[in-house]
Formats: C-alpha cells, structure tokens, sequence
C-alpha cells in the first residue's frame, strides 16, 4: 500500500459505507474499497480523513476536527 495523503468515508443514501480516495492531481476522488481505507486509517498510512460530505460541494462545511497520531480527521455537513 502506497502512502496516501487524504480519503474520505461516507454513506450512501441506504446507510452503506463508500470509501474515496483524493487525488490532488487529478483533480477528483476515485471509489476505493471500505476495508482498504479502513486499514490504512488503523495503520496510519493516511494523513488526512474527511467524514461526511465532500468539502467541494456547495453549502458543507467543517463541522470539527481531530487530530490524533499525526491523522487529521475532519467531521463536515450540509448547511442549509
């Protein structure tokens, strides 16, 4: 597993977990597996994590953060 610099987790609109990974040159999220990002957040190959919506939509914002053992997690929502 190559060292990723950011993923995002969220659901569906069933409740089902979807994993993105965020490419910067690119310019876009790629769908990668649930249990993939979920080990590399558990092994600490990630320096970034984002729940909730992307932070591109219109009318997210940052709802919190946290960082712990050198992962920023980020908590955002829609705001309305």
């Amino acid at each position: 597993m190559k060292n990723t610099k950011s993923i995002r987790i969220s659901t569906d609109k069933n409740g089902k977990k979807l994993a993105y990974r965020i490419s910067i040159k690119a310019m876009r999220e790629f769908r990668i597996p649930v249990d993939e990002a979920e080990l590399m957040i558990a092994t600490g190959n990630v320096n970034e994590v984002v729940y909730g919506p992307s932070l591109n939509q219109p009318f997210v914002t940052i709802m919190g953060t946290k960082e712990e053992n050198g992962t920023t997690f980020i908590y955002s929502s829609y705001v309305l």
